[in-house]
């Protein structure tokens, strides 16, 4: 894997030597690809801070600290077990997803 100064990311509005911003930066990629970047981007990112915009929840799990936004303004704040004990938007809007790829999953495994 490339360091985080040789990688080519799609999607990264700002590299600075301390703060990268990536918009979506998994977008275009398969769910294989998605999953292995999203391995590496701690080792990619070591010593940097990083502002990762996604609406994919799955992508998130993982942040030191989760901002959710609902109509431009930052209504919840917290890591993803605080959030999900909370109850609130992102426990909502991460269960809905969970639940489409499972129920997805689920006619997928029945068709075969």
């Amino acid at each position: 894997m490339a360091s985080c100064n040789d990688w080519p990311w799609r999607g990264a509005l700002y590299r600075g030597r301390e703060l990268l911003v990536l918009d979506e930066p998994t977008s275009a990629l398969g769910a294989r690809s998605d999953r292995l970047l999203l391995n590496e981007l701690p080792t990619l990112l070591a010593g940097r801070t990083c502002v990762l915009i996604s609406h994919r929840f799955w992508n998130v799990r993982q942040a030191d600290q989760i901002f959710v936004f609902n109509d431009g303004r930052v209504v919840e704040r917290g890591t993803h077990d605080e959030l999900m004990a909370e109850r609130g938007l992102y426990a909502e809007m991460y269960s809905l997803q969970a639940s489409a790829f499972t129920t997805e999953q689920q006619s997928l495994v029945g068709e075969k």
